[in-house]
């Protein structure tokens, strides 16, 4: 360890093309300059994960309020993408010049109400939403790889989602 920076940051960030980094916070969303090394105030909207979509914008999954897909703009303010009736947790973003393409996975926790969680699809371009699998446990964190593949940490286990022929 380096250095230490930050106070009240949660377990989400983001880096976009210009090296900035977006980190979630109790006061929403926080921007962490490496360079200068100092925060500057986002957004209000609290957070429970971040990822930069391939337009470049900030995208989050809500929290505490669990359920929605909210792109950010450049002054931090939220639009609602989807609002799903699950508790919505990690996302992710298909790759570029591979069949996921223009697809954003989204994990979802297991609660009372909501006992097995789901994995889904949202088309970027039409915002359809597609249940991808259920029946599996919380599922927190999800990484693309270059072939893009989609790795889905779970509970136990680390799940591996590849197409056998694009989605339509």
């Amino acid at each position: 360890v380096t250095a230490r920076f930050g106070d009240s940051i949660t377990q989400a960030l983001a880096i976009d093309a210009q090296d900035r980094i977006y980190v979630s916070s109790g006061n929403g969303i926080e921007r962490f300059d490496p360079v200068t090394q100092q925060f500057t105030h986002f957004s209000d909207v609290r957070v429970d994960d971040l990822a930069i979509g391939p337009d470049g914008k900030l995208y989050g999954t809500s929290w505490p309020e669990r359920g929605d897909v909210l792109i950010f703009d450049q002054r931090g303010r939220a639009q609602k993408l989807v609002s799903l009736d699950v508790p919505l947790d990690g996302l992710a973003f298909g790759k570029a010049g591979t069949p996921f393409a223009g697809l954003l996975f989204v994990t979802a926790i297991t609660d009372v109400d909501h006992p097995t969680a789901p994995l889904i699809a949202i088309d970027l371009a039409t915002r359809a939403v597609m249940k991808i699998a259920v029946g599996g446990g919380h599922a927190e964190n999800m990484a693309v790889l270059a072939d893009g593949r989609v790795l889905i940490a779970g509970e136990h286990q680390v799940d591996m989602l590849a197409p056998r022929l694009p989605p339509h």
